[in-house]
């Protein structure tokens, strides 16, 4: 059974809350959602990357580096489309 740090706990479910109403989330909106650092929010994400919990998907744009994250689920868009809201919060840690 995989076991979860209480820093990945709180990134991982402000991570559900911010994808309940948009598709992905980035590391500001972490940043700001949890109170973390970014750094320490990145390092949280690659642990989470690192037991499958979340993915990410980087692309340029106008020559700006974009990093989106979203969780691990069955569901590629808003987890409000697929989900109920109870559902939505049984995804959390």
């Amino acid at each position: 059974m995989t076991t979860y740090t209480d820093l990945e706990k709180k990134v991982y479910n402000a991570l559900i809350d911010f994808v309940e109403r948009d598709y992905s989330a980035d590391l500001t909106d972490l940043s700001n959602s949890t109170g973390l650092e970014k750094s320490t929010v990145k390092g949280v994400i690659g642990s989470l990357t690192k037991k499958g919990k979340v993915d990410t998907d980087e692309e340029v744009r106008g020559g700006v580096r974009f990093v989106d994250i979203f969780p691990s689920l069955d569901s590629a868009s808003f987890l409000c489309d697929n989900y109920s809201a109870a559902e939505i919060q049984g995804f959390k840690l």
